[in-house]
């Protein structure tokens, strides 16, 4: 049986930058997912998006990853608040730097 110092468990944004930061910490990592990875390279889309702020940008910038992601994906929120509307008392507008005012 192999061993490993680290099992990070699933595949996720956590997981795989938890992974991909102890490079070169001389311990052996093993990377456990579940889904196979013809999902992992292009995962259908399931209605969840990934909100980062400016540190885990800079952080994910460090690790290589941030520069590997295509500038026209990398969407940036300019403005976000709590609005009142008829599907919701606390429905949440976020505008993106690609939408007009």
């Amino acid at each position: 049986m192999r061993e490993f110092d680290i099992i990070v468990i699933g595949a996720g944004p956590a997981g795989l930058a938890f992974a991909r930061g102890l490079e070169g910490s001389g311990l052996t990592v093993a990377l456990v997912e579940r889904q196979p990875a013809e999902v992992l390279a292009a995962p259908p889309v399931d209605g969840r998006e990934i909100a980062l702020t400016h540190r885990s940008v800079a952080t994910l910038g460090r690790l290589g990853a941030w520069n590997r992601i295509a500038p026209e994906v990398q969407d940036q929120i300019v403005d976000m608040a709590l609005e009142h509307s008829e599907l919701s008392p606390r429905e949440l507008a976020v505008r993106f730097t690609d939408e007009k005012r």
